[in-house]
């Protein structure tokens, strides 16, 4: 066996745990939608996660066709993009629904935690591709302090109409990136 055919199956534990809490949490909103107040950002944010644990899964192949893990603390420092995408994903909708559960008042709540995390995934993102793969994008950088910008603004204030539009834009560019990706592959 290949270095590939123990890493991939270790990574792919997170993901897959941070995909099935995710799903659980959805499953249970819907169950106990009586109960619950629905709000749509939330959902929108789960979106977004749910595409970030796919992309960011399928991203392990590629770093591992191009890197070998040479000691522990390089599959230490690999292991916390799929950690923190696992603590971001757990954090935007509620795990257990109490006697009654109003959505936008649970992601007012969480928000510190969801998007403390996320931007703390933006910032390792790069940070590790220069650490491990001596790549350093500029533009990437930039983009992703933006997004980091963003989410602290959605920390700071609580005007429904900027989660609104922050969430889009996280959705949007997203989606963008994903097709994106399906077009090169396709040519």
């Amino acid at each position: 066996m290949e270095q590939f055919d123990y890493i991939i199956p270790f990574i792919s534990i997170i993901y897959g745990i941070a995909i099935a809490d995710l799903l659980s949490s959805v499953y249970r909103l819907v169950e106990e939608r009586q109960r619950v107040r629905m709000h749509p950002i939330p959902f929108i944010w789960a979106a977004v996660c749910f595409t970030a644990i796919i992309n960011g899964w399928w991203a392990f192949f590629q770093i591992m066709e191009n890197f070998t893990v040479k000691s522990a603390g390089n599959l230490f420092i690999l292991s916390f993009l799929p950690t923190l995408t696992f603590l971001f994903s757990s954090a935007v909708l509620p795990s257990r629904i109490s006697s009654e559960c109003d959505l936008w008042m649970f992601y007012r709540k969480n928000r510190v935690i969801f998007f403390g995390t996320f931007a703390a995934y933006l910032l390792s993102v790069p940070t590790i591709l220069y650490l491990l793969f001596d790549q350093f994008n500029q533009l990437y950088v930039i983009s992703q302090l933006v997004g980091c910008l963003l989410l602290i603004l959605c920390i700071l204030v609580e005007r429904q109409w900027l989660h609104w539009l922050i969430s889009l834009y996280f959705a949007y560019n997203i989606a963008a990136g994903l097709f994106n990706q399906t077009l090169n592959s396709l040519s």
